[in-house]
């Protein structure tokens, strides 16, 4: 039976093949053969890859956030508008957001102009600092580091973790 599915899967795929090779691009509706080859390829589908697939945009998007937040130790009742202003916040989200792009497209420029490295083919310099401005969501590290920064002092190590959590959205958008 998993044969004859298969075989099944495949004439589907090339029938969609050649009817979207006569259309013009413009006519490509992805509700028709597409849609309808997506949703026979999903029949023969496990149904646990179908639940993970379905699962996973919760999962990354909402779980393992929440997840992170609440094991990073910030007590909700904390006065979060005096953390947010404090110079250990501050520091944090300037250090994610300014230092580290301006450092790794310091450090790529320079390798790059010295002939140390070359700069990955078709990639241009404004997406050089893209990429340099993702570094900047360095959640586990930065709260990792921020306790090693401020041992036995709770209200600047809390100012720290809050800074990291405004400043990693920032870096990601």
């Amino acid at each position: 039976a998993e044969v004859a599915e298969t075989y099944e899967v495949i004439r589907d795929l090339e029938q969609a093949i050649r009817r979207l090779r006569r259309a013009q691009s413009s006519d490509i509706d992805a509700a028709g053969p597409l849609g309808a080859l997506e949703a026979h390829l999903e029949t023969v589908q496990a149904p646990l890859d179908r639940m993970v697939r379905g699962l996973h945009p919760v999962v990354a998007f909402l779980i393992v956030p929440i997840f992170a937040i609440a094991n990073a130790g910030v007590a909700v009742s904390s006065d979060i508008s005096s953390l947010i202003q404090s110079p250990a916040s501050t520091g944090v989200i300037l250090g994610l957001l300014v230092g580290k792009p301006v450092g790794i497209m310091g450090a790529t420029y320079l390798a790059v102009s010295l002939g140390l490295a070359p700069r990955p083919t078709g990639a241009t310099w404004v997406q050089m600092f893209g990429a340099s401005m993702l570094a900047g969501i360095g959640f586990t590290m930065s709260i990792f580091v921020g306790s090693l920064a401020f041992p036995g002092q709770p209200e600047l190590l809390d100012a720290s973790k809050v800074g990291t959590f405004v400043a990693s959205p920032g870096a990601a958008g």
